[in-house]
């Protein structure tokens, strides 16, 4: 829930003396720094997913180039139609 700017919770203000402005100094304060920790928090997501999305892309880069690069141990030999002749 977020708290129109011009609303002050002087629940929160510290237990000294401020005046007005203080106060809303103090509130722009504060409001400024929990949209510093939520975008660093975000930042930080991101980069965690980023992560695990290149490791799944290298993973299945591996994977790829290992079909590829399987050489066959024999060669198939088309006799006729439907017949196969393996040769080691």
């Amino acid at each position: 829930m977020t708290v129109p700017s011009t609303v002050v919770n002087f629940a929160t203000v510290p237990a000294i003396s401020l005046t007005p402005d203080q106060a809303k100094d103090w509130v722009i304060e504060q409001t400024r720094q929990r949209i510093s920790r939520q975008f660093d928090a975000e930042e930080l997501a991101y980069q965690q997913r980023l992560s695990s999305a290149r490791k799944r892309e290298e993973l299945m880069r591996r994977v790829a180039r290992a079909r590829v690069s399987k050489k066959p141990v024999g060669s198939f030999l088309l006799l006729e139609k439907k017949t196969f002749l393996f040769l080691l």
